[in-house]
């Protein structure tokens, strides 16, 4: 679902929307924190747990098609790099 930037921040308040939503079932001094940063993810534990089926996914016979080279893509997913930036 989209949310346009208006019924995000409202006032200067950020996430504007989620702290109406629990208006009334959170505390005041939760709702009205500051220091509200997102919820943090596994990431960095879900992609060492993926990396071979990872790999083997961007290395496939799908990965290329007739697009590009690839042995080159193969060569830098064993090198861990992809267009400039770590994969892991």
């Amino acid at each position: 679902m989209f949310l346009g930037t208006h019924t995000k921040i409202h006032l200067g308040w950020a996430k504007f929307r989620l702290r109406k939503a629990v208006d009334g079932i959170l505390p005041k001094e939760v709702q009205s924190r500051e220091d509200k940063l997102g919820f943090a993810i596994p990431q960095d534990r879900w992609v060492t747990a993926l990396e071979s089926h990872i790999r083997e996914q961007l290395a496939g016979k799908l990965a290329c098609g007739d697009f590009g080279d690839r042995d080159k893509l193969q060569k830098r997913i064993r090198q861990g790099t992809l267009g400039g930036k770590t994969l892991w």
